[in-house]
């Protein structure tokens, strides 16, 4: 008899509704994953199945190619699968790309009409581009199949296929389990006696079956000893052994050892298949032995640089397994291949593979995993902090990230759990060394760590340290720093500023004095500005001063008057106020000049944007144009805190008024007329941050070294003399005051220039209503 049960466009009658494969495209995003490499497509394939009632795996495409070209030879076959006390009898089909399953009595008593108990599709969109083939398995019917027998059918039906030295076999099934099979279906009856490997089987049945029946199962040594040793015979009764072996293991102590022995040379076996059913079972040696956790977890780690997606895949499953029973012995055995420098770590491979399965399996699941959520947050914290005495820069990111994560350091979190956090970043920033302005490393590293800070200082941390740290030792060889690092220096003061205590400020407050005179060129000197510098710079100064005004009257010459010693009135500082005031007219007439030339270039990228032909030159060009309104915005910035410096007695900014240009511009909504200004800050701004933190104690080079963007055109940087000094102008236009009215706008007739303006006005980062009036002009 020929079975005859087709496939045809994937419908199978079974007097329901025909089963129809779920395209490809309706699954997942098929443009995001055409960048993507195909072992990340592989992990997010399987990961998106986990728990969602379905088989997700993959594999070459070139084996997929010999399972198609061998499944048009041989499309039936029985597989006996293992069920309690014995085993019920599967019948597959196969018509590429489709593999059916159903049980062999359904099929007897239906025939065609036979239901399907699980469905597997194989999709080859990925098959030429990344040599992939993606597959998806269905389990029809829960009742009769659960999700891991459904998963050892389809890798046992693809293993019988993929190896040459079985196909013949797997035609034909050596199992000795047909019975009735073999009068109806004469054709898959053994043509010969019973081959050695069918006897193995046959053998590890009968074991398996006794000891499952047994109610002292420890009576039966003799039956697992035999398990054990069937291990070392054929194919087919390694890949069963390797099921029964840790099954029965928690019941024979006494062979605990040749178990353990057994299975591992199971997990070094060269057929792929036998090695994925030993690892499955590996956590099984722990159900009830937990003591045995951190030596099954080692095994397991050491597979993880497996080379194949199906075994890389069964040792992440078999990992999270572990989790799940046990996690604080599961994590402590995991962290200890990530090392410490009490405890270093001897394969770089394996522990990088350990911190990308912590970071793509254990993190996202911590919700799941950490439980008791306080007990195991603060267990998971401790291993990680341990950890980072030895990490590079990105490990440090993601840890960190990792822990602002958690409930513990969460946004109720109290005082003393932001302070562990601001303890970490100032162990890794080296705050207890001695600074060494020719080490990048240190300094790369101080930088980010500065960078990395700034979230817990907002939400209340101290930074005194930091501040003082800086103060004593980087602030006085400041122009000795690389020049990609100055910049980020300052953008990270001028972000610790709003927060520092008064005692902080006072004691910061003349390095930043300094720093101003420094780069607030004098009129005459010649000397370039930097517009950045002098941004951070004047930020900083004015939440300093904010605190501690009466510091500036010695400093700056200013009088102000607090009733305290401090304020020093009595003495005579009138020469700092005049060289100050004098670098403050000057550093005005500059940007002025400079808000010019930036408007002048506004309307030429608006011209070439217009005449630009490809989508290469028009990104380019949007570049430039948001380089230019960043640049604006610094020049506003600059003008907005140089004008109240110029007062005897001057109310110094402590507010939130000036939006640093960096910082994504914070839309406000005056009304429904009302245009939103500003905008996010262009790419090339934005990498004046670093996004990793250096290696340190020899992990390689770590950071990226930042592109130093201080200028939004090229030639921000003028001379005194020489530079563009041009009057001050009426860049935005000015407001008067008239008698009968509150605030007279600036009246501009519509013209080709108005969106030249508007842009100007956006650019700084202003709203404004869009008024319109009779006589056609724009207010």
């Amino acid at each position: 008899m020929v079975f005859d049960w087709f496939l045809s466009d994937f419908k199978i009658r079974f007097g329901v509704r025909p089963l129809q494969q779920k395209p490809l495209d309706s699954i997942m995003d098929m443009e995001r994953a055409k960048d993507r490499s195909p072992e990340d497509l592989a992990s997010i394939w399987d990961d998106y199945h986990l728990g969602r009632g379905h088989i997700g795996a993959s594999m070459k495409a070139k084996l997929y190619h010999l399972l198609e070209q061998r499944a048009a030879d041989c499309r039936h076959f029985v597989i006996p699968l293992w069920r309690g006390s014995g085993y019920t009898t599967m019948f597959v089909q196969v018509q590429m790309p489709y593999i059916l399953f159903t049980g062999l009595e359904d099929y007897k008593a239906r025939g065609t009409q036979a239901a399907p108990y699980f469905t597997v599709a194989y999709y080859k969109e990925f098959s030429e581009s990344k040599d992939l083939v993606l597959i998806r398995g269905d389990i029809v019917f829960t009742s009769k199949l659960t999700d891991q027998e459904a998963e050892w059918l389809l890798e046992t039906t693809q293993s019988f296929y993929l190896n040459d030295a079985r196909l013949l076999e797997f035609a034909l099934p050596p199992f000795l389990l047909l019975g009735e099979l073999q009068f109806q279906f004469p054709e898959l009856a053994p043509m010969s006696e019973p081959s050695k490997e069918a006897l193995h089987i046959e053998k590890l049945y009968v074991f398996g079956e006794r000891l499952n029946v047994a109610e002292d199962k420890s009576q039966h040594v003799k039956d697992y000893q035999g398990i054990i040793d069937a291990a070392k015979t054929s194919t087919k009764a390694k890949q069963l052994a390797a099921q029964l072996i840790p099954r029965f293991f928690k019941f024979f102590p006494s062979l605990s050892g040749p178990a353990i022995d057994a299975h591992i040379d199971l997990i070094e076996e060269e057929e792929l298949a036998i090695r994925v059913q030993a690892i499955r079972g590996l956590p099984l040696f722990c159900k009830d032995t937990p003591e045995n956790i951190g030596k099954i977890v080692d095994i397991l780690v050491q597979i993880l640089a497996s080379e194949e997606f199906v075994e890389r895949d069964a040792v992440h499953k078999a990992l999270m397994a572990l989790l799940r029973q046990d996690v604080k012995a599961s994590l402590t055995a995991l962290f200890k291949h990530i090392g410490s420098v009490d405890e270093p770590t001897t394969d770089e491979v394996i522990r990088e593979k350990v911190l990308s399965f912590i970071r793509d399996k254990v993190f996202p699941s911590k919700s799941e995993l950490l439980k008791p959520q306080d007990e195991m947050e603060r267990h998971i914290t401790d291993l990680i902090k341990k950890s980072l005495e030895d990490v590079t820069g990105a490990e440090f990111r993601m840890f960190m990230d990792f822990l602002k994560s958690l409930s513990i350091f969460g946004e109720k979190a109290p005082p003393e759990r932001l302070k562990e956090l601001i303890g970490i970043i100032e162990g890794q920033a080296d705050l207890d060394a001695q600074f060494n302005v020719s080490d990048a490393d240190h300094i790369d590293r101080l930088i980010s760590c500065l960078f990395m800070a700034i979230p817990f200082v907002v939400r209340g941390a101290s930074s005194c340290k930091f501040l003082s740290y800086l103060n004593k030792h980087v602030i006085p060889v400041f122009e000795k720093l690389p020049e990609e690092r100055k910049l980020d220096l300052l953008k990270a003061l001028a972000e610790f500023s709003p927060y520092t205590t008064p005692q902080d400020s006072r004691l910061f407050l003349p390095s930043v004095v300094q720093l101003l005179k420094k780069y607030m060129p004098g009129r005459k000197t010649g000397e370039e500005m930097n517009f950045t510098y002098v941004e951070c710079l004047l930020y900083t100064f004015h939440h300093l001063a904010h605190k501690v005004p009466n510091a500036t009257n010695s400093l700056c010459g200013y009088k102000i008057v607090t009733g305290q010693p401090s304020d020093r009135l009595g003495e005579d500082f009138s020469g700092n106020f005049k060289d100050l005031t004098e670098r403050l007219t000057n550093i005005e007439e500059l940007t002025r000049a400079t808000i010019k030339k930036l408007t002048q270039g506004m309307d030429e990228h608006n011209k070439a944007m217009a005449a630009a032909k490809s989508e290469e030159a028009k990104s380019k060009i949007k570049t430039q144009q948001q380089n230019a309104k960043t640049g604006l915005r610094t020049c506003n910035n600059i003008l907005v805190m140089a004008k109240p410096l110029h007062a005897k007695a001057p109310s110094f900014i402590g507010d939130k008024s000036v939006n640093l240009s960096w910082k994504e511009v914070t839309k406000t909504h005056v009304s429904t007329t009302t245009t939103a200004a500003g905008g996010k800050r262009p790419a090339a701004i934005a990498a004046n941050v670093s996004s990793n933190i250096p290696s340190k104690k020899g992990r390689g080079p770590g950071g990226l070294h930042n592109q130093l963007v201080n200028r939004a055109l090229e030639g921000l940087s003028y001379g005194g003399r020489g530079g563009m000094r041009g009057g001050r102008g009426r860049g935005w236009g000015g407001r008067g005051r008239g008698k009968d009215s509150r605030c007279k706008m600036l009246t501009i007739e519509v013209s080709r220039d108005c969106k030249r303006i508007l842009d100007w006005f956006q650019a700084l980062g202003h709203s404004f209503p869009e008024l319109v009036t009779e006589n056609g002009e724009m207010s």
